[in-house]
């Protein structure tokens, strides 16, 4: 606590910062859920980055291996959740373009339609080119009435 003096007092009061370490086991203690609150380990005035920035001018900011560290471990769970929300869009697109499919699969095995099932099937076979003849079909049909 020797070197508060040379730190932003806005930020590092004394209590603020023994509070800080006291959390800094639940921020390196593996997460019981993925992904870690945003809470956890947000605003943690450990990193090496965190205290250049509130060093007061004419001061040294303090210098240890464990503010080295943290600083990593900061960025590495940063990148993680980073990679975190990648992976779930990947998974949420996936469930998109694959679920629609095997839903209308099982509603057809089930043989249940609905409207708007009856649409997507129509939309799809005049799209898909396998039945070209189906648009005109439609249009003399529908001049008939």
């Amino acid at each position: 606590m020797r070197s508060l003096a040379a730190l932003s007092a806005v930020s590092y009061k004394e209590d603020t910062v023994r509070t800080a370490l006291a959390a800094g086991t639940s921020c390196c203690a593996p997460p019981t859920a993925w992904p870690p609150s945003p809470s956890t380990c947000q605003d943690r005035p450990a990193g090496r980055g965190r205290l250049a920035k509130a060093t007061k001018k004419k001061e040294t900011t303090p210098s240890h291996e464990f503010f080295d560290l943290a600083q990593r471990l900061l960025e590495l769970r940063a990148q993680a959740t980073q990679a975190y929300a990648f992976q779930r869009l990947a998974l949420l697109r996936a469930m998109l373009e694959q679920g629609s499919a095997a839903q209308r699969d099982a509603k057809r095995r089930q043989r249940v339609i609905a409207f708007d099932d009856m649409l997507f099937n129509l939309y799809d076979r005049l799209n898909d080119g396998a039945s070209p003849w189906l648009a005109g079909a439609l249009k003399a049909r529908s001049r008939r009435r």
